[in-house]
């Protein structure tokens, strides 16, 4: 069995937020957050601390090449929180008050979807020096991981966006590597003026849909998020295996 090792990457970033909670009162939130409620909101110089956990690869010596960690880091993490307000750029905050730990489950859920599963060991966030949170992905179910708008990488699709309809991180028996399911645009619906047709309107207001299972190494996440409930049932894997069922899926 090879030796079982951590490695740690730690990089910083500054954001903006105010601790408020919309489903509770004026009173209430002030009573909570205190200061921290402050209508105008304040920021923080965060430290991120991001452990990753495995077997040292007998080949390269490695739990994960740090090229990789870094990439995966600032892809899915930096690009998305540094010099933001957390609650108005981010779509999470919008449903989950903006508090170090909230900040930690949502970078977790992040950078497990870019990451090879079972690897992320634990995110450590560090508002101030005197206050640190530490999660390891407890409590977080497979729903949780999905609906994320993503930008895909390869292939024929290659620089489309896209959101997640369905999570596979162990793989399949017939695809066995981390994947999902999504669903996209593939044609937009092009300009239409006064002086065209009916029929010239029509057929240039269509829009073309696509439904792909997509491996994770040709995926990048964004920092934004889509409801989905209306078709996660429609789109499927299995919905995707004969072209009538896929013509179905798209139509959903």
């Amino acid at each position: 069995m090879p030796p079982i090792a951590c490695v740690s990457r730690t990089e910083h970033f500054s954001a903006a937020h105010r601790l408020n909670n919309s489903l509770l009162s004026a009173e209430e939130n002030q009573q909570i957050f205190g200061k921290c409620n402050h209508a105008h909101g304040h920021g923080h110089n965060y430290i991120l601390e991001t452990i990753v956990r495995g077997p040292v690869d007998a080949r390269t010596g490695m739990v994960a090449n740090i090229s990789d960690l870094k990439h995966w880091i600032q892809a899915a993490v930096l690009d998305v929180v540094d010099h933001r307000n957390l609650d108005a750029d981010i779509e999470y905050f919008r449903e989950h008050p903006s508090t170090t730990e909230n900040l930690a489950v949502f970078i977790w859920i992040r950078l497990a979807r870019v990451m090879p599963p079972g690897i992320l060991y634990q995110v450590i966030i560090s508002e101030t020096a005197k206050n640190k949170v530490i999660y390891s992905g407890e409590g977080l179910t497979d729903s949780d991981y999905d609906e994320c708008v993503v930008i895909i990488l390869q292939g024929r699709y290659a620089g489309k966006k896209a959101v997640i309809v369905k999570n596979f991180d162990e793989g399949t028996s017939e695809r066995p590597y981390p994947h999902a399911v999504v669903a996209g645009i593939e044609r937009y619906p092009l300009k239409v003026t006064r002086s065209m047709d009916k029929k010239k309107v029509a057929a240039r207001s269509r829009v073309k849909p696509f439904v792909k299972v997509v491996n994770y190494a040709h995926l990048m996440p964004t920092r934004y998020t889509l409801e989905l409930e209306d078709i996660k049932a429609a789109v499927t894997a299995e919905s995707l295996q004969e072209p009538s069922q896929r013509t179905a899926a798209k139509k959903a």
